[in-house]
């Protein structure tokens, strides 16, 4: 009984006076969020940008005119070179194109006797209402812009001519925007 006790107190005193271990662990988690890039762009036929320089308008040859070369008269109707829209970013968006001739010099007068219209793919494209969705690093079919004077303009279009309009392709992302704020989000997106 002695040596049991004894046994037990060494025991004891060892557990006492001896080194404890306590194992421990950590994990550290990192979220990583990535945005998406929204990056619409126009590029001619061969895929080189051709946004912020200048369309000319297309003979029916197929050559381009130069700005002096071309007079418009009733009933007479130009093209403007074709183009595509991009979309270069990695969201899906959705996009209008507005003709926009709020900083077009000379007489604006003489827009009130063109109708412009315009064609995608070859069909008929509505400027500045029709809706468009592009996914991420596509390319859309081609875009035509007519510009047509009417057969009723009188004298009153002679001489006169305008510059500087203004062809804007308005995105915004194609997720996330219920239907019901499209139309808001487009006019945000244009005045920027």
């Amino acid at each position: 009984f002695l040596g049991g006790a004894l046994l037990t107190i060494i025991s004891v005193m060892l557990m006492l006076g001896s080194t404890m271990a306590w194992f421990q662990d950590s994990k550290v988690v990192i979220n990583t969020y990535t945005f998406g890039n929204l990056d619409v762009d126009v590029v001619d036929k061969d895929g080189t940008t051709i946004a912020a320089t200048t369309i000319n308008f297309v003979k029916p040859d197929g050559g381009e005119y130069q700005a002096d070369e071309f007079l418009f008269e009733p009933g007479a109707t130009f093209r403007l070179k074709e183009f595509y829209v991009k979309n270069s970013g990695d969201v899906a968006l959705k996009y209008r194109l507005k003709l926009d001739s709020g900083r077009a010099t000379g007489d604006s007068k003489l827009l009130d006797a063109m109708d412009v219209y315009a064609t995608m793919g070859g069909d008929p494209f509505a400027l500045d209402s029709e809706t468009r969705t592009l996914a991420a690093r596509e390319t859309d079919e081609a875009v035509q812009i007519y510009l047509h004077m009417k057969p009723s303009a009188g004298n009153e279009y002679q001489d006169l001519a305008v510059s500087g309009l203004i062809v804007k392709v308005i995105a915004v992302q194609d997720e996330g925007i219920p239907e019901s704020e499209l139309a808001h989000a487009f006019e945000e997106a244009a005045g920027q």
